[in-house]
């Protein structure tokens, strides 16, 4: 018999609110790489530190989320075995928001080198701004895979953790072509803004990789839920 088969049984509903409030948080998440994609498109200095600032507030209201759910899981409402999965899966996904929320900041920093940005680095800004809209796919799909689990829906679950691997896949040959685009021109990327753009698509790629690391912690804690 497949594994699944077997997780037939329903979720208790401590355990359904457990995942709820881990699908709120990879929301925020959401909403935050929403609004960085926002701030990366603006210029101004106002701008970009108004959604720097909504982002910050996102993070600060994980930082929230992670302490109740910490304190809940280590109160007795969890039994041991599964405290470790579900510590482990919602330290990676605030680890996913304090990424976005760093990127912010880095963003905002770029206006400390407007100097340095010639053509060829705004062509290197705007597939970066590309990449971005990309990772948010994997993100959505995080998201629907915890709704899928509540409402268990395993098969559908599996599918959707196998789409975030191939978007991860597919970035990470996104990310070794702009490195190369990168280090192709750079005759005409000035330091240290060469290594500003370098480092902020490898923190992109981060995203991506917590996100699939996110989503392979999901399965193994609800294949843990059903034993």
């Amino acid at each position: 018999m497949d594994i699944f088969d077997r997780l037939k049984d329903l979720l208790s509903t401590h355990e359904k609110d457990m995942l709820k409030a881990i699908k709120q948080h990879i929301e925020l998440s959401i909403k935050a790489l929403s609004l960085l994609i926002e701030q990366f498109e603006r210029e101004g200095e106002e701008d970009k530190k108004l959604y720097r600032g909504e982002i910050e507030r996102l993070e600060k209201r994980g930082d929230l989320s992670v302490s109740k759910l910490t304190k809940l899981i280590f109160g007795g409402a969890v039994m041991v075995p599964l405290q470790n999965y579900l510590i482990k899966l919602i330290d990676i996904i605030d680890d996913i928001l304090d990424t976005i929320h760093f990127l912010s900041g880095e963003d905002y920093r770029k206006l400390y080198f407007k100097r340095l940005r010639g053509e060829k680095a705004r062509e290197v800004e705007e597939e970066i701004l590309n990449y971005l809209k990309y990772t948010s796919k994997a993100l959505e799909k995080l998201n629907e895979m915890v709704t899928y689990a509540i409402n268990n829906e395993w098969e559908t679950l599996v599918k959707l953790s196998e789409e975030v691997e191939k978007i991860e896949e597919e970035g990470d040959d996104i990310k070794h072509h702009m490195i190369d685009e990168i280090y192709r021109n750079w005759d005409k990327i000035r330091e240290p803004y060469f290594s500003y753009l370098t480092q902020f698509i490898y923190m992109v790629d981060q995203i991506q990789d917590l996100t699939e690391d996110a989503s392979n912690m999901l399965l193994i804690t609800i294949q843990y839920m059903h034993g």
